[in-house]
């Protein structure tokens, strides 16, 4: 089940509606844990991150340095719709090459959408990569990070003719991708942190 204060992430499964705890505490002044997810490589759970804004206690950071670190929850199940919000805070980050992979919505080993940061003269942005007609494309729209702690909400919906890919940035979308032909695409698996071997400094934090 689902309590505000206690998580980072939050995904919302339709038409069965799953709310899942990346970082469950049982109370306010609990110690974080990484229970009931899969832990790879060097994500690290902490109380109460510095500037945190969302409703948890806990929050995740990863240095890219030491990149790939991510955690993964399998709790939606056959999803054909699902509703992702976290936050991020970005500062101090510096990528010298590549995309660092922060999100990853998948079944086994088809990803069906996947947020990543790129640097483009200095600034960050997220790059949108999503599954059409059994094919990977990655969207020609880059997205502005913004500084500090930013919402950042992924939607997304299988259908014939009508899937679709939304992603928000503290509520105001700023990208919309209609007319997928998903339809027999599902999501079974979440990955959130940073998921590829990523070149570059500082630290992401996520809460």
């Amino acid at each position: 089940m689902w309590t505000p204060r206690t998580h980072f992430l939050k995904l919302v499964c339709v038409p069965a509606v799953a709310l899942i705890c990346l970082l469950g505490v049982s109370s306010v002044s609990a110690q974080c844990s990484l229970q009931g997810l899969t832990k790879t490589g060097s994500a690290e759970a902490l109380t109460a991150p510095e500037g945190k804004s969302y409703h948890a206690q806990c929050g995740l950071t990863v240095r890219l340095g030491q990149a790939p670190g991510f955690v993964t929850s399998a709790a939606p199940n056959n999803e054909k719709v699902l509703f992702a919000r976290f936050y991020m805070n970005p500062k101090g980050v510096n990528l010298s090459s590549g995309d660092a992979a922060i999100f990853r919505a998948r079944s086994g080993g088809a990803t069906q959408a996947r947020l990543a940061l790129r640097q483009v003269n200095g600034k960050l942005h997220f790059v949108t990569t999503y599954r059409t007609n059994g094919s990977t494309r990655t969207h020609g729209t880059l997205v502005p990070v913004r500084e500090g702690w930013q919402a950042v909400t992924v939607a997304w919906a299988a259908g014939a003719v009508g899937g679709s890919l939304a992603i928000l940035i503290d509520g105001q979308q700023e990208l919309f991708i209609s007319g997928l032909i998903n339809e027999n695409e599902r999501i079974n698996q979440v990955d959130l942190g940073v998921i590829n071997d990523a070149n570059g400094t500082g630290r992401l934090a996520f809460d």
